[in-house]
């Protein structure tokens, strides 16, 4: 069976827009979690709130830990059914399957890594900044301290964004596959017209 285009970027959209949305939503949630930290670090003030927002945190975790099983289930299912309108499905659609979970998860691990360097990356900047202002005095050798530290959490994220984009890749074509072959009950045969 040769794997077709269209149902191929068709799967891949959906799981790259439903796990790009979660990401969104959990990397907003954490930029929150750290500025509010950061803020009540700043101010000497204890924030009440600070232990419900890590609550609610792990809640938007959970959830979007569930989102995954179904972006790639999903994608599968998306590709056998769209692949079954343009010509019968003679094979277990697995291979297109895998290619879609894998293109949609990749991109989307790829992209969310970026956001969240953006949004988190200058926050932890200041955080280092307040937590060496409150030390005081700093040894003069130490000064580009912060600065190294910044670069070396930019390059971890960028390192890791990579390979967890790699790994996700690979989740995604497991979970496209089983979608692609629980997708071909979906998709049905094709209705011979006379």
């Amino acid at each position: 069976m040769k794997v077709r285009t269209e149902p191929m970027l068709g799967g891949a959209v959906f799981s790259f827009v439903l796990l790009l949305i979660s990401n969104l939503v959990s990397t907003f949630i954490a930029y929150n979690n750290i500025n509010r930290s950061l803020q009540s670090m700043l101010s000497g003030a204890f924030d009440p709130f600070a232990a419900q927002t890590s609550v609610f945190s792990s809640m938007i975790g959970l959830i979007s830990c569930l989102v995954i099983p179904i972006a790639g289930l999903g994608s599968g299912v998306i590709y056998a059914i769209l692949h079954g309108r343009i010509e019968p499905l003679t094979s277990a659609p697995a291979k297109g399957g895998a290619a879609a979970g894998a293109l949609g998860f990749f991109l989307s691990g790829i992209v969310s890594a970026i956001l969240a360097g953006i949004l988190v990356v200058p926050v932890m900047n200041q955080m280092n900044q307040v937590i060496f202002a409150q030390m005081g005095t700093v040894d003069p050798s130490m000064t580009g301290l912060t600065s190294s530290m910044t670069g070396f959490g930019i390059m971890g994220a960028l390192v890791g964004g990579i390979c967890g984009g790699i790994l996700f890749a690979i989740l995604g074509a497991i979970l496209g596959a089983l979608g692609g072959i629980l997708g071909k009950s979906f998709a049905g045969p094709k209705q011979a017209t006379a």
